[in-house]
């Protein structure tokens, strides 16, 4: 009985610790599961949020509308839309959230105007003094800009769920203009187009370097997963008036001005407009020496800006990993 008992004790002893061992390696287990797991987890929700943080990169060709000084009306929205420039961009994007992404790009286009295309007998609208002014310009402009984009419908997923339904959004950043402005000489200086920053034709030094405030509206469409097709309207405020060198009086001293200087400054006493090669009306060209409009009013000295309407094709950089996964379901 004695030895029974004993042996009991002893199977016993071995299966407590059996028992003891299999729980302390269940718990090591189910300690080391729990890590793998949450590590897993943690790993998968910084992939999934990055996924939903992509990057996309695009193209665009512009129209670029000028507003300033040398547009047939008067008015800070007049502009002369015979005279839209074309021009090219690259951009990159980088989705912050569910609605607002960041964007830099890279522009170039050009912009122009001449007096020659206001109407002489618009003296309400100020076509009258335009004509007779004579003034034009060309101007090709690169930009680099910066900014935000916001849109208007929620994405809290991957970027291929996003929504079909077009998308608008509003956009506002900076940006940084490359601005040399030009203009065809007098047919005595060779009919030959010059740069007009050099020249002070107003008597004033103004830099290439200038910047504007970038803002405006659009809509995108998803045509693939990964493409969207986007139409774009946007304004670039200038802070400066010199994108078309007029910005406010012709020189108090232009006897001390080059030729060339008064040529370009005053264009008033030329029987041709330059730009086109179109023959002005005979009673509007003076006959004063160039000298004479010294001190006089020659802009109208508000800055200047441009309008850039623009189509674009973006191309969203994501892992098809995730993707594919869930476009098996």
């Amino acid at each position: 009985m004695i030895t029974n008992i004993q042996e009991y004790d002893k199977k016993f002893t071995v299966f407590e610790t059996k028992f003891i061992f299999r729980m302390k390696s269940i718990k090591i287990f189910l300690v080391f599961f729990a890590v793998v797991f949450f590590t897993g987890q943690v790993s998968f929700a910084q992939k999934s949020k990055a996924q939903k943080q992509y990057w996309s990169v695009g193209a665009s060709l512009n129209l670029l509308n000028y507003f300033g000084d040398i547009v047939p009306q008067s008015g800070m929205m007049a502009t002369d839309f015979s005279k839209s420039g074309l021009g090219l961009g690259v951009v990159a994007n980088r989705k912050l959230n569910s609605m607002v992404s960041a964007r830099i790009g890279l522009s170039y286009g050009s912009i122009k105007g001449d007096d020659f295309s206001s109407d002489f007998s618009d003296t309400q609208n100020g076509g009258l003094g335009r004509y007779k002014r004579n003034l034009h310009f060309r101007n090709r402009l690169i930009e680099l800009n910066g900014g935000i984009v916001i849109d208007f419908f929620k994405n809290n997923s991957f970027y291929y769920k996003r929504t079909s339904i077009p998308t608008p959004y509003v956009t506002l950043g900076i940006s940084a203009l490359y601005s040399n402005p030009q203009a065809v000489t007098p047919e005595s200086f060779g009919g030959t187009w010059v740069n007009l920053q050099p020249l002070q034709t107003e008597g004033k030094a103004y830099s290439k370097m200038a910047f504007a405030i970038p803002f405006g509206a659009g809509v995108k469409f998803k045509a693939t997963s990964n493409i969207d097709i986007a139409v774009e309207v946007g304004f670039r405020y200038a802070l400066t008036d010199y994108l078309d060198d007029v910005s406010d009086s012709y020189p108090a001293d232009m006897a001390s001005m080059s030729d060339l200087a008064k040529a370009m400054s005053n264009r008033s006493t030329e029987a041709k407009a330059m730009m086109t090669g179109g023959i002005r009306d005979a009673s509007a060209v003076s006959t004063a020496p160039i000298e004479s409009k010294a001190g006089r009013g020659r802009g109208g000295s508000a800055n200047d800006m441009y309008m850039v309407t623009s189509f674009s094709v973006n191309y969203i950089i994501g892992s098809s990993r995730y993707a594919s996964k869930y476009r098996r379901k």
